[in-house]
């Protein structure tokens, strides 16, 4: 059985290259279409009062 099988399989392998050959005939070549340009929401700037501080990370001890 396996004899048959490996036998077979060289020509399976051939009428599957063929047959994927005639799919790629007469197709017409893709065009490179491009993508739509996004959709984007926009909005306008606010004025807010800001609170000046500083954060800061660090060792409070004194070196001397």
């Amino acid at each position: 059985m396996t004899m048959r099988i490996s036998s077979l399989s060289p020509m399976l392998l051939a009428a599957a290259v063929w047959v994927a050959f005639l799919a790629g005939c007469g197709q017409k070549e893709n065009k490179y279409a491009p993508p739509p340009p996004p959709q984007v929401s926009v909005s306008l700037p606010l004025q807010k009062p800001v609170t000046d501080y500083v954060e800061l990370t660090g060792n409070t001890q004194a070196v001397d």
